[in-house]
Order: structure tokens, then C-alpha cells, then sequence
């Protein structure tokens, strides 16, 4: 066999079988050997080596020269196709991962911008975030008349927002334009953006809706097809409820005799008030039902716990404060659902899945609790990491970081803080440690893969490898933009660079020019991205919006309208 033969044999060596005998006149003869590969295969290799290598077309070279063509376009076009798979991968983790963002290669650019007819949510309490949500590629909030509205951001534990008339509105993040809008009525009350834990992305919302004394519910899906109102019983007003997510309405109500609390002589309140009762029969159940049918989902019973810590106050009489022993409090934040009041503390994830504590949180895959307890005396905080099952994992000193911003992927470690966030140590998910770094951050803000930024104290970030403890990067001073005090940042991330936004703190008093005190809503936010690899700045930018969120991988802010702005991807 000549060496042409063995060049045209070879470049299509793989699945496809090819004689080596036929010498393109049609002589067979000779084992047959494998030829073609996996790549060549959806190009016809089999069929392309022989009619190449037909009598009276091409010559040999000619044969080995298309073939190799064939081999290095299979190539490209199978890498282009690998390229294209793993970016909308990259895309897909985003577009539901807190903070995700599509695109941070440039300053954002205004798309659309949605002006309400109404009084919204956009903009949360106090100015900080956002009371919408995201379902789908949309994000939904409230809009309505506002029938009581508390301009000075302080409020009693027992006031609400009022609402006339209210209307769910979902606006498609891409386009601006509205998708669906459900009329809900007087005084809703909803799912609230924190349910899923770090604004992730709902398939639902539930409210309820009406006045107190005739409540009920609703849910909403991603369509916008809305439930029949189903009207709550008497008896279930009289416990705390709310709304949740997994399409769940969640109570809880109490049983037994109140305990009998004195705070008459305490130092410290409410932790220094005294029990007069023994062995008080106080307990609370909670349980979950379906918000469309009402049936029970789950029902678990918070026994008492002899810690005075958690008990409410309800009212200030001349300055003392006052504890109600049967207050509860039933609230919904990072992924879990909180019950607190006189000697009960729990929290529970949507499947019932509880455990005790009075600062709870949950890791970032909602496996692991963190119960954080701070002691007074000793300044210190102990953070104990236990399994949905209850199995301890790790008992230390310090307190699970707040993560606003990942690129969706996971991670095998997680980070605690301590010596008031000056000192990490990071933790394999066995509770194992793994390595600690000393005087380096004040918060953790974003993760994208195995890289952790960190913010210093001076306002500089940090990147940090997770799995190591490495120091990758550290930004210049230079490259801090300090502008009086900020809140700390609203992280986003690409999975290339991570974008902070600082904006004004709400309890900052802003000084003009001329000494006058200027108006809360005179700052103005500063946005800067950073890479993520390396911590090279990549571009900044001021914006007068101080509200920034990401919906369905599309950053988003709130302008001082009250107007909703879109930006390209």
C-alpha cells in the first residue's frame, strides 16, 4: 500500500469502515479498519473518503487535501457548537442566580423605561432594594393607591402599607412592555422578593388580599393566570399568616397558657426580663397549605424554650417598653420562614424542614443551616452549621457572610466571619476546615466559581481563591470610589466581572455647597465593575438611581420617579 493511501486512511480513521484495498476503482479486498471519527460522523466521512477518492474525479492529494478540509471544519464547527452550548449554559445560571446579570462588558445602557400609573413597590422600605419580584423573565410588583403611606420610613411593628384598588403588574424585562396585569384589590399582601432566597427567580406569587376581617388568597403564575379568591376563615385570622413561596400560605397560631413575663426590673430588654411560671404550657404551631385548595402541606409544633430574648414589644408607654407574651411574629426572608415571640424561635425552609435559633440563615444550596447566637457579654457570635436533619456539622465562633451576587454555579466550600469581619475561615461543606487569612475583608459580596470578592474595611475589594485561601487580588487604593458614607454594595456578576453599586446610605444627612442640608434623594450611586480574575477595574459610571436589582439576567434600576428602567444585555 502506497503512502497516498495510507494519508487518505488515516484522516478518516474513526467509526466509519473504509477497505484499505480500494484504491478507488472499486477493488475490495483486504481486513476492513476503522476510519472516520466521531466528528467526522455528522459530516458523511465514510461517504465523502469514497466519492473523493472515485476514478476519474479528484486524485489522491486531492482526496487527502478535502478530507483534511472536511476534519478541520468538523473541528471548528463542533468547537463553535461546544462555544455556543457552554455560554448559554453560562447564560442560563444567570438569568436565575441572585444578582446574575447577562452582560457587564459596558456601562449600562437604558433600553426601556416603564412609567407607572400608580403608587408601586418598586421601591422597598427605608429605600433599601425592591418589594418586586421575579417570575419568568418578568418582574412583578404592586400598583395601586397607597391609602396610607408613612413618608418618614418609621412606622410601629403593628402598621402596614394600605392599598386601594391594588393591581399585580408584570413587566417583561427585555422589552419593556407590559405582560399580564391581575387585579387583587384592597391592602395585598405578597410573596416577598426574599422568599426564594437572595431574589431568586419564582414560579408563583401568592397574596393576600382584602381587609382584616375578610382576608383571602391568591395565587398568580408565571402566565399570569390567577386563582379564584379563596375566602380564609375566621379562626385563621386570628393567626399570623403569610405569604410564601411554593405556592404556600403559610400560619401560625398559639396554644396553651400565655407565660407570665416581668420586666420590671430589667437591666436588659428584653433578655433581663424574668418568668414567674415554672413550666409554662406556651407553644406554637406552625403549618403550611396550598394557597389555590387550602389543603395542609405540612404542620409543625415550636416547643417552649425558656429564652425571654425573642419576646415582642408592642408599644412604648412613656418611654418603658412594653412585652406582649402572646405576640408573634411570622415573617419570610432568605429562603426561610421565621416564627419569633416569648420563649419560641424557629425557622423553617418550604418543605417543613426547621430547625431552632434566633438568627438563622441558609447556605447557598438550602442544605445547611447556619444558627448564629451572639453572645452580649463576650462580644463574640457562635455559628452553628446543622444538615436539614438536624445532624450538628460544626460549632465555631463566627457568622455566615451575606452573598448578594453568584454566577449560578456551586460551591463544595463556605466562609465564615469573625473578630467583626476581619478575619476568614473557610469550611468544607463536612465542616472541615480548610484555611483561615487574617485582617482581609468586612463583607463578602459576590462568588462566581471558587473566586469569593471580598470588601475591605477601606472600601477596597478583594478576590479570594475559596478552595485555597489564596489571595488572587486586591484593588488599589486608587480605585475605591468614596463619596461621604454608602450603604454597603448591590453586587452583580456576569461570571467575568462583578459590577458593585454604592449607593447613599438612607440615614445620611447630604451637605450642599453652601452648608444647607440637601434633600435624602440628592445622591446619586456609583457603579463600578471590576474584573473578576484580575480586580482591573473595568469601567465606572454615576447614575441618580440608587435602586438597582437584576430580573431574568437583565439589570434594572428604579429612578426617582418612581419610573422602572430596563438596560440592554
Amino acid at each position: 500500500m502506497g503512502r497516498q493511501d495510507r494519508i487518505v486512511f488515516d484522516l478518516v480513521e474513526g467509526e466509519h469502515e473504509i477497505n484499505e484495498a480500494d484504491d478507488g476503482r472499486g477493488g475490495q479486498g483486504g481486513p476492513s479498519r476503522s476510519g472516520g471519527g466521531e466528528l467526522l460522523r455528522d459530516l458523511g466521512s465514510a461517504f465523502l473518503a469514497r466519492m473523493v477518492g472515485a476514478r476519474g474525479w479528484v486524485s489522491r492529494h486531492r482526496a487527502a487535501s478535502l478530507i483534511a478540509t472536511g476534519v478541520a471544519a468538523a473541528v471548528v464547527l463542533t468547537a463553535a457548537g461546544f462555544g455556543t452550548v457552554r455560554e448559554q449554559h453560562r447564560v442560563d445560571l444567570l438569568r436565575t442566580a441572585p444578582g446574575g446579570v447577562e452582560s457587564l462588558a459596558g456601562p449600562p445602557e437604558e433600553a426601556w423605561r416603564h412609567v407607572p400609573a400608580g403608587a408601586t413597590n418598586l421601591a422597598g422600605w427605608y429605600g433599601f432594594g425592591t418589594g418586586a419580584v421575579a417570575i419568568g423573565r418578568n418582574v412583578v410588583f404592586l400598583e395601586g393607591e397607597q391609602s396610607a403611606v408613612n413618608r418618614s420610613g418609621l412606622h410601629d411593628l403593628d402598621e402596614r402599607l394600605r392599598w386601594d384598588d391594588a393591581e399585580l403588574v408584570a413587566i417583561d424585562v427585555r422589552s419593556g412592555e407590559e405582560s399580564w396585569r391581575v387585579p387583587l384589590g384592597d391592602d395585598p399582601e405578597c410573596t416577598p422578593p426574599e422568599a426564594g432566597g437572595a431574589a431568586r427567580v419564582l414560579d408563583e406569587i401568592v397574596c393576600l388580599v382584602g381587609r382584616p376581617d375578610e382576608r383571602s388568597v391568591i395565587a398568580v403564575d408565571a402566565a399570569g393566570e390567577a386563582s379564584e379568591p379563596r375566602r380564609l376563615a375566621p379562626e385563621d385570622l386570628r393567626a399570623e399568616l403569610t405569604p410564601a413561596w411554593n405556592g404556600l400560605v403559610v400560619r401560625a397560631h398559639s396554644r396553651g397558657e400565655a407565660p407570665d413575663v416581668d420586666c420590671s426590673d430589667a437591666a436588659m430588654f428584653p433578655r433581663g426580663c424574668t418568668l414567674s411560671d415554672d413550666d409554662p404550657t406556651w407553644r406554637v404551631v406552625v403549618h403550611a397549605e396550598d394557597a389555590r385548595t387550602g389543603d395542609e402541606v405540612w404542620r409543625e409544633t415550636v416547643p417552649w424554650n425558656d429564652d425571654l430574648s425573642s419576646c415582642l414589644e408592642t408599644t412604648v408607654n412613656a418611654g418603658e417598653p412594653v412585652i406582649d407574651p402572646t405576640a408573634l411574629s411570622l415573617s419570610v426572608w432568605g429562603g426561610l420562614i421565621h416564627v419569633r415571640g416569648c420563649g419560641v424561635e424557629a425557622s423553617f425552609r418550604a418543605d417543613g424542614k426547621a430547625t431552632t435559633g434566633d438568627d438563622v440563615r441558609l447556605s447557598e444550596s438550602g442544605d445547611l443551616f447556619f444558627v448564629q447566637d451572639y453572645d452580649y457579654e463576650s462580644n463574640e457570635t457562635t455559628a452553628t452549621v446543622r444538615t436539614a436533619d438536624g445532624a450538628e456539622v460544626l460549632t465555631t465562633n463566627g457568622w455566615l457572610p451575606d452573598v448578594d451576587a453568584t454566577d449560578g454555579t456551586t460551591s463544595d466550600m463556605f466562609v465564615l466571619m469573625t473578630e467583626l469581619g476581619s478575619s476568614l475561615h473557610g469550611y468544607r461543606l463536612d465542616g472541615s476546615p480548610a484555611w483561615e487569612l487574617e485582617n482581609v475583608a468586612e463583607a463578602m459580596v459576590g462568588r462566581v466559581g471558587q473566586v469569593g470578592i471580598f470588601r475591605r474595611h477601606d472600601g477596597r475589594s478583594t478576590g479570594i481563591d475559596l478552595d485555597s485561601g489564596d489571595v488572587l487580588w486586591e484593588q488599589s487604593a486608587d480605585e475605591v470610589i468614596v463619596d461621604g458614607a454608602v450603604r454597603p454594595p448591590t453586587a452583580f456578576t456576569d461570571g467575568r466581572s462583578l459590577l458593585l453599586a454604592s449607593t447613599p446610605d438612607a440615614y445620611q444627612i447630604i451637605y450642599g455647597d453652601d452648608g444647607d442640608v440637601l434633600p435624602q434623594d440628592a445622591g446619586r450611586s456609583h457603579l463600578i465593575a471590576v474584573d473578576v480574575g484580575t480586580g482591573r477595574t473595568r469601567w465606572t459610571v454615576e447614575s441618580e438611581d440608587t435602586i438597582w436589582f437584576a430580573v431574568d439576567g437583565r439589570l434594572l434600576s428604579v429612578a426617582a420617579d418612581g419610573s422602572l428602567v430596563g438596560y440592554r444585555g
